[in-house]
């Protein structure tokens, strides 16, 4: 709360890819053409440009979070509850 107080939480990045390859309606997606730039003080960066490409790519833009924030929270209890009970 104390980097991100308007999301009343964290960002889960990582765990929220994994659970989209299994279940890809966890997520809004826009379609893109992205660049990214490779100089600059945006180096690395990726931005949606509409410069004329027509490479595309799902952009999400929104999260079921109602779906997947209860699914992680028991995977993580049930992960947990067997590290524990076999130590």
């Amino acid at each position: 709360q104390e980097n991100n107080p308007h999301m009343d939480g964290c960002a889960l990045h990582d765990p929220l890819a994994v659970a989209v390859a299994a279940d890809p309606d966890l997520v809004d997606c826009l379609i893109l053409p992205l660049q990214v730039d490779t100089e600059g003080p945006t180096i690395g960066r990726t931005i949606g440009r509409w410069d004329g490409s027509e490479a595309e790519t799902r952009v999400a833009v929104g999260v079921d979070v109602d779906s997947f924030v209860p699914d992680f929270i028991d995977k993580l209890a049930q992960l947990f509850g067997r590290l524990v009970q076999n130590q």
